[in-house]
């Protein structure tokens, strides 16, 4: 079974729904995710302010929710996950902030375990 990783980076939609958001995102959102046939494990993170390097910019994403795929088709795996969104079955609270995030697939390159 191949490995791979979604990761997602949102923020909420303004400082006033941030606890909301988290709440949703940690208490629902995480296992509506991990229901989808595939998704092994999930993790959230929040933006740290300390920079790794000098000269860099931060992202824009202040919170980073990672999960761990195990799928030989990521494409259908994607297409369950959007089914799952689009029927309901996964709800997206108000407080995700939709104008803008980041969701990708990153497909673990052989041998590069350490």
């Amino acid at each position: 079974m191949a490995k791979a990783l979604m990761v997602v980076g949102s923020n909420p939609t303004g400082p006033d729904t941030e606890a909301a958001y988290n709440e949703w995102y940690t208490e629902q959102h995480l296992d509506d995710v991990l229901a989808v046939a595939g998704f092994t494990a999930a993790r959230r993170y929040s933006h740290s302010e300390v920079r790794p390097m000098a000269g860099t910019e931060p992202s824009p994403y202040g919170y980073l929710a990672v999960y761990e795929v195990e799928s030989d088709d990521l494409a259908a795996t994607a297409r369950e996950l959007q089914a799952a969104l689009d029927s309901g079955a996964i709800p997206l609270s108000e407080h995700f902030d939709l104008s803008g995030f980041s969701v990708d697939f990153y497909a673990l390159i052989p041998e590069s375990e350490r």
